[in-house]
């Protein structure tokens, strides 16, 4: 009897695209069920306050901010993200306090939602489960996180990145024996903090999967105005822009070609595949929101964010590793001198090689969190390294052969320090 009195409804337990529906909370008779912790988080995304007062205010920042165009085209590039079939990516302004980096989020978020921190910002100071629990939830939304600093460990950040731009959660056992249901998504994730987000020993892949962006310059000539603006009026354009991309492109056509186009560009700039990836879907973001709501012609350009770009070289691991190795050793230029009153011995030096000592130079490469074996590979394909067998070529250090790694000093006109001229006064 209750299957044929009582009510039936649809449900959903996220935000986002859902099949045959449309955009999550978007659709009419479309009722949250999902965990209750997540029901602040579910009902933050709704319309406050007049759409005009923030269209204003967000055509004044494209006007005169960089920054707060690419915040706001950020935003909305999260729900492209799926129907281009991309991986989900970091975006992290970050820069000295007052830069207004705080505002900043809060008007990529009042894009979609209730910008107050606890509403829809979330923060650093969280678990790996909860970073992960409220990606799966937004799914295709953006993901907010302020105040990279408050982190508790960068050491293990770099997992997290790895994790949270793969897009897939931890597999689960539950107790009745089974696996429970792998949370997954599909969106941007923007972030924020007074460093960049990875460091000088971040593998390639976290490097290569963040869009950094410095703030030089504050963000808004007036914040106040900003923040005031977004927690009085939100959650407008982001609603406009699904339901004009649901009228207008139905099936992301357009949005397709412009990725095209732009990723064709950009690859052209000495930058990585994911790199591109991410910068073409903010621009095709851009571009369409121009067209759908604001009119302005002001669209981002491929030459507006190569600034924000890395290089081949910048996401290279091995690059980053190989220069740190040349920085150490010319810092230790004493430790090679053929003395007895060298506290630590690492090798030998002529004009041609550094013998670096294989253990010493294995130490240099673990105490910067780089990966020794992958560097003396990389090393030994680039050129870099002379060999005999494996990675080492043996060298009589102290009157005992031992085993050495023999970087050549000068393998493409790099590491020659005698080419540099000696100024005309020495100033020590």
């Amino acid at each position: 009897l209750n299957y044929e009195r009582i009510e039936e409804v649809s449900s959903i337990g996220r935000l986002g695209w859902v099949k045959d529906y449309g955009f999550s909370p978007y659709v009419e008779h479309l009722e949250f069920d999902g965990d209750v912790s997540c029901k602040n988080f579910f009902d933050s995304v709704k319309q406050v306050g007049d759409f005009t007062k923030w269209f204003e205010m967000a055509l004044d920042v494209r006007k005169n901010s960089l920054y707060g165009r690419i915040l706001i085209a950020a935003s909305l590039s999260s729900v492209l993200v799926q129907p281009l079939n991309c991986l989900p990516f970091f975006v992290h302004f970050w820069g000295g306090t007052e830069a207004g980096k705080t505002v900043g989020l809060m008007l990529a978020a009042s894009v979609w939602a209730d910008p107050r921190p606890g509403r829809y910002i979330q923060t650093f100071n969280s678990t790996a489960v909860g970073k992960e629990r409220s990606a799966a939830f937004v799914y295709n939304l953006p993901l907010i996180m302020d105040e990279l600093q408050i982190a508790s460990s960068r050491e293990s950040f770099d997992q997290e990145i790895y994790k949270l731009s793969e897009g897939v959660g931890k597999t689960r056992g539950n107790k009745a024996g089974g696996v429970d249901e792998t949370p997954t998504w599909c969106n941007c994730i923007l972030t924020n903090g007074e460093m960049p987000i990875t460091g000088v020993s971040s593998g390639g892949g976290a490097v290569n999967r963040i869009i950094e962006v410095e703030c030089t310059t504050a963000l808004f000539a007036d914040p106040k105005h900003v923040a005031d603006t977004c927690l009085q009026n939100f959650g407008f354009a982001g609603r406009y822009f699904v339901e004009w991309l649901e009228r207008n492109d139905p099936s992301f056509t357009t949005a397709a070609q412009l990725y095209k186009i732009y990723s064709k560009e950009l690859e052209q700039m000495d930058t990585t595949g994911k790199q591109s990836m991410a910068m073409a879907l903010i621009l095709a973001a851009d571009f369409l929101v121009e067209q759908a709501i604001f009119h302005d012609g002001m669209a981002l350009k491929p030459q507006d964010v190569k600034p924000f770009l890395k290089s081949k070289k910048d996401v290279s691991v091995n690059e980053r590793a190989y220069e740190y190795i040349r920085e150490t050793l010319a810092a230790n230029k004493k430790k090679f001198d053929d003395d007895d009153d060298i506290m630590e011995c690492w090798g030998m030096v002529d004009d041609t090689y550094f013998y670096v000592i294989k253990s010493r130079f294995e130490k240099i490469c673990v105490e910067a969190g780089y990966s020794a074996k992958s560097l003396l590979s990389w090393m030994k394909q680039t050129g870099k390294i002379e060999v005999s067998k494996g990675y080492t070529k043996t060298k009589r250090i102290n009157g005992e052969a031992v085993s050495c790694v023999w970087i050549i000093k000068d393998p493409n006109g790099q590491m020659q320090m005698e080419d540099v001229p000696d100024s005309e006064e020495c100033p020590f």
